[in-house]
């Protein structure tokens, strides 16, 4: 467990805490809603959630407490009880990688555990296996086995690059590119899914239904253009005669 100090650790107000931080603080691979409905039904018995204060604004970022938190703000709730600590956001997320290692009603998964590593595999680069392990909260050989998978992948990476730069040089920055591209729309897309909109007590049933028919529909466009490309393609000659 963290050893930083509490401050204090009253009721706070939820409309003070920065829920946008969600994707980058919440270190589950996904929210899971069927445990936020559980949560909804014994709030008064939750322990408190893990904040930690910006010291310039009255403002709090959540370092523990992500499915608590949703349960309080889809039953309308105005307060929730919090161990305030200090730190803003940086602290929020060295406890965040750590968080959920001893939880008995929804306990982490290895995907979890392997999002929490790599993330702070990219923020402490110089940390030791055991150091990043302690922050973790996992064993140091679980670090050991995400860090050799990544850098597996990155030299398997590398090598396609330089067979690429070798058979194919002026094609190799474009598909790059749109690999990259392309990640990023799925980043968004997901995150899009994952959205706190879908499941505000304030946002009717009406307007989340007719957001999602709104996504579809732009899917539907998409998919069409797509559809469109590879009709196009298949039309043409292949100029290398095949």
């Amino acid at each position: 467990m963290s050893t930083a100090t509490t401050i204090h650790s009253p009721t706070i107000e939820i409309r003070k805490i920065l829920d946008l931080a969600l994707p980058e603080l919440q270190m589950r691979e996904e929210i899971d809603h069927t445990h936020i409905d559980d949560l909804k039904e014994h709030l008064d018995e939750l322990p408190p959630i893990t904040v930690f204060k910006d010291g310039e604004f009255d403002r709090y970022f959540i370092g523990d407490g992500w499915h608590r938190f949703l349960a309080h703000k889809c039953s309308n709730k105005k307060l929730i009880k919090a161990d305030i600590r200090p730190g803003g956001k940086a602290a929020a997320l060295r406890h965040a990688l750590g968080a959920n290692s001893e939880h008995n009603a929804l306990r982490r998964t290895s995907r979890d555990k392997r999002k929490a590593v790599k993330i702070a595999l990219t923020i402490f680069p110089k940390a030791s296996l055991r150091e990043l392990a302690e922050i973790c909260r996992v064993h140091h050989q679980t670090v050991s086995n995400i860090k050799a998978l990544l850098s597996k992948l990155d030299s398997k990476a590398e090598k396609q690059t330089v067979e690429n730069e070798s058979t194919a040089p002026v094609q190799k920055d474009f598909f790059a590119e749109l690999n990259a591209s392309y990640k990023s729309i799925a980043d968004g897309f997901n995150q899009v899914l994952n959205h706190t909109y879908f499941i505000r007590p304030d946002v009717t049933k009406a307007e989340k239904l007719a957001a999602v028919a709104d996504i579809q529909r732009d899917l539907a466009n998409r998919s069409q253009s797509i559809k469109d490309l590879k009709a196009k393609l298949e039309a043409q000659e292949d100029a290398s005669g095949k």
